[in-house]
């Protein structure tokens, strides 16, 4: 693998692990500073909705070469939302700890969406793709399990709260800042030729409704994540207050599912992509919805539980073939402009689903359930058209 590459799926792995270690516990953080449920689901989704616009301005100042300036910029200023957030603990600052939330819920997305363009720069192909997910999932997952192992123990006469999270994640991150300093891409981009096709984020909105397999896989991404997000939005709250886990036993059990979707999605790049995409569609979202559907009518604890495990472990799963195809169709420029489009459709559609999670989950779990469960219905058939209009492309 290239050098440079290699660093750069470093830096995701320090960037990934610094927000696992902290977001493990963010909601249980939340209410312990006097949020209620319905707070953080507010935040949330106030975060998601904001990221979705602020990505569509990135994508008008985003240019293949400042690509690596804006992510040290932004890495360092999620640093400092950290430290932030770690000294106002217990003070009492709703209003300002909502906004520190909000930014860095922002901030955290374009990170990650930069990521796979900067690995583009040097090379495109949908198994780097998957790579940088699950390369940011791994890190991601193994900080949740460091820091359900270290919550409530004891350093020495230091012991390890919510909060302690914040200042390792501040540090971590600082040490991802060093390692994309040292990566190099101006000698890749200036390999390419100069285009004089303007790519604008108007330009491809005037192409996408004549692209019925970009159209189509748009519509899969938003019903997908109102789906998804109706499930998982706040996984730790429904597991400590409407399934009765601890904190701790909470932690884990998400980690478990996380860890086993790492590795069905590394088992399935390598060894179980159907050729047929449709089979791969059914293995992640036609199981789903059957287990949403059993949820339902079967409601207890055990079935909810099975629903939430099913919608982590098969998250990752099939990327390269459902995703990442749908991505690389593009030229690196207007490739860049079309994952920002991409991710603020997601962010949008993830606002929608965290509100309708936090509004549903206050009246009934089983409605939260069931309308997961139509959306995802919307999910498939999108899905199922991407694929057959990108096999008529073909």
């Amino acid at each position: 693998m290239n050098k440079d590459i290699r660093k750069i799926l470093w830096v995701t792995a320090l960037y990934s692990f610094a927000g696992g270690i902290f977001y493990n516990f963010e909601e249980l953080w939340l209410l312990q500073n006097n949020f209620t449920t319905s707070e953080v689901s507010f935040i949330i989704s106030i975060g998601a909705l904001i990221t979705a616009f602020s990505i569509l301005l990135f994508s008008y100042v985003i240019k293949q070469k400042n690509i690596q300036n804006i992510l040290l910029s932004l890495l360092i200023i999620k640093a400092i939302i950290f430290y932030l957030i770690y000294q106002i603990n217990g003070l009492g600052f709703k209003g300002i700890t909502s906004f520190l939330f909000i930014i860095d819920f922002s901030i955290d997305t374009e990170i990650y969406v930069l990521l796979y363009p900067l690995i583009a720069s040097i090379k495109s192909d949908n198994e780097l793709y998957a790579k940088r997910g699950l390369t940011y999932e791994a890190f991601y997952y193994l900080a949740m399990f460091i820091s359900g192992l270290l919550i409530g123990k004891r350093l020495l006469t230091y012991k390890f709260t919510y909060n302690s999270f914040g200042i390792i994640g501040t540090f971590i991150l600082f040490i991802a800042v060093v390692v994309l300093l040292n990566v190099n891409v101006d000698r890749y981009i200036k390999k390419e030729k100069p285009s004089n096709k303007k790519v604008s984020l108007i330009n491809l909105l005037k192409k996408i409704p004549k692209d019925k397999v970009s159209l189509s896989y748009l519509l899969y991404l938003f019903f997908y994540h109102i789906s998804r997000y109706c499930i998982i939005a706040i996984t730790m709250i429904i597991l400590t207050t409407e399934l009765n886990l601890t904190s701790s036993m909470a932690s884990n059990t998400r980690l478990l599912f996380c860890i086993i979707a790492v590795f069905l999605a590394s088992i399935a790049i390598r060894k179980f992509t159907f050729k047929n995409n449709y089979i791969n569609i059914f293995i992640k979202f036609g199981i789903r919805l059957l287990i949403y559907l059993f949820a339902i009518f079967n409601f207890e604890g055990a079935s909810v539980l099975l629903a939430i495990a099913y919608t982590y472990i098969t998250d990752s799963l099939y990327t390269h073939v459902i995703d990442g195809k749908y991505v690389n169709r593009f030229e690196k420029e207007e490739q860049i402009v079309f994952i920002n489009f991409r991710e603020s459709t997601g962010y949008f559609s993830r606002a929608i689903g965290t509100l309708i999670c936090g509004l549903c989950i206050s009246i009934s779990l089983r409605l939260n359930i069931i309308v997961a469960s139509i959306v995802l219905s919307f999910c498939i058939i999108f899905a199922m058209l991407a694929n057959y209009y990108s096999l008529q492309k073909k």
